[in-house]
């Protein structure tokens, strides 16, 4: 639980970040993921977090810099456990 109330803040701002650099909105933003609008916008202020696959398919968008290393980041703490999967950015 700690580490999601330290982790929420910057991945919020990360996934905003990609959003704007994708000149999306958020109901695009949604279509673009799969998912409802105001799951992003939970989203971006922090009040959940996506899962692993949306937020692989959000790195998959983001351009290099810092919401991207935002974003690798955090998919290489939820692969740690797993051997067989490598996180390059």
């Amino acid at each position: 639980m700690k580490r999601a109330m330290e982790v929420l803040p910057v991945l919020s701002e990360a996934i905003r970040q990609v959003r704007f650099d994708a000149r999306m909105t958020q109901l695009e933003f949604a279509g673009y993921v799969g998912i409802e609008q105001s799951i992003v916008s939970q989203w971006e202020r922090g009040r959940r977090a996506p899962t692993t696959d949306r937020l692989l398919k959000i790195g998959s968008l983001a351009a290099a810099g810092q919401a991207k290393t935002a974003i690798v980041e955090e998919l290489r703490v939820r692969f740690r456990d797993c051997p067989i999967v490598q996180v390059v950015g």
